[in-house]
């Protein structure tokens, strides 16, 4: 995987959730010069998405300049896998390729400059998403907020971490409470200063579900409302009843007083 192409997908900006899915599948897949070559099959197995959607963004993307394709041939001259290249801002020169038909798509193979069109880049991507609780989350921009908060706690170069799924089942889970993203992102934390210390960098995000929820059952724990008595100061318990031993120092109490008018 390209360090390079993975944080050009995750800074473009202007595309949709769909598309940066892709591009950061596609980043993972991606080499020192922006090329990889996956099928649509496995596009689709790893996205979660049809072939059919995956061809659809494919068009979209190129359409707007974030990706060339090419058809590459083999031996006996049938189709293989495209020959994709991400273009993700600024001017690049392709390398000298190899099993490309020359003179195919929109770009020239086999080497030469290639510069990409403008695109909304931002190098950084250290800088905190804030999103509004009220607002259903992007999970995309999220992502990269869990990037940005582990650092260098973080191997980018893992699968594990190139998709939100582990850290959507914390704050959506099928069951249970779920965690606040606040303590998700100090699970992060936390998680990631062990893993520097330990040099043992995080390759999945499923290695801050203990963390993430140990500060979420905190959180209940505070907040539950404090045990109430089994009763109350006039003697009853919580639906009025008196007790038995209260009845018997009633009737103790009245025969006392009655002893002492007569």
């Amino acid at each position: 995987m390209s360090v390079q192409a993975l944080s050009g997908a995750l800074a473009i900006r202007g595309v949709s959730s769909s598309e940066k899915l892709l591009l950061l599948v596609l980043a993972n897949y991606a080499d020192e010069h922006l090329r990889s070559f996956p099928s649509h099959r496995r596009l689709a197995e790893d996205t979660g998405l049809t072939e059919r959607t995956i061809l659809s963004l494919m068009k979209a993307l190129e359409g707007r300049g974030i990706l060339s394709r090419q058809e590459r041939r083999r031996a006996d001259r049938s189709r293989s896998t495209d020959l994709i290249t991400l273009h993700l801002g600024g001017e690049m020169v392709s390398p000298r390729g190899e099993d490309v038909a020359p003179g195919v798509g929109k770009y020239t193979a086999g080497g030469g400059e290639m510069v990409s069109p403008p695109t909304t880049f931002e190098p950084s991507v250290n800088q905190p998403v804030v999103v509004d609780a009220h607002e259903k989350p992007n999970w995309i921009e999220r992502l990269e907020e869990a990037v940005a908060v582990a650092g260098d706690g973080l191997d980018r170069t893992s699968t594990g971490i190139m998709h939100a799924k582990d850290l959507r089942a914390l704050c959506e889970p099928t069951g249970g409470e779920p965690c606040e993203w606040l303590e998700v992102l100090d699970a992060i934390r936390m998680c990631a200063a062990r893993a520097k210390t330990r040099g043992k960098p995080i390759r999945s995000w499923s290695w801050v579900k203990d963390d993430a929820l140990a500060l979420r059952d905190k959180r209940l724990t505070s907040t539950l409302p404090p045990p109430k008595p089994a009763y109350t100061h006039d003697g009853t318990d919580h639906n009025g009843r008196q007790t038995a031993r209260q009845d018997r120092l009633g009737r103790m109490l009245a025969g006392a007083v009655g002893s002492l008018d007569g």
